[in-house]
């Protein structure tokens, strides 16, 4: 969203100083749609590399390393409990939205039953 907010800001300045000079560089933007909303500037295209990408999940790599994870082993720099939400995130919801709905459905119906049991505990934690 940002990023579409900040492409309206810039195309509005560009007509403002012809001095400025745009260059956007993606890997995955499609340059003909961007160029024409920027008014039929020139694009460049620089052949590349495409590298696959492998999904990892934390309990896959939790029963890799056999690291068990618990409440002494996840301290801050300062030896303080790691606080892994936002003051907001701590407060009590009136209502569910949609997104925690579905990931705590998700969680009771996951029994990570193909796991070992240090990893269905560092889960836990």
């Amino acid at each position: 969203m940002n990023e579409g907010f900040l492409l309206i800001v810039l195309k509005d300045l560009l007509s403002r100083r012809p001095d400025l000079r745009l260059i956007l560089i993606s890997a995955t933007l499609n340059a003909e749609l961007f160029s024409s909303y920027f008014g039929g500037v020139p694009t460049i295209h620089i052949p590349g590399f495409t590298y696959s990408v492998r999904a990892h999940f934390l309990e896959d790599i939790l029963e890799r390393t056999d690291y068990k994870m618990t409440t002494s082993n996840q301290l801050d720099d300062y030896c303080q409990d790691k606080v892994w939400k936002t003051p907001r995130q701590l407060l009590p919801r009136k209502r569910k939205n949609q997104i925690t709905t579905l990931v705590e459905d998700a969680l009771q119906n996951s029994n990570f039953e193909t796991y070992g049991s240090r990893t269905r505990d560092s889960l836990a934690n």
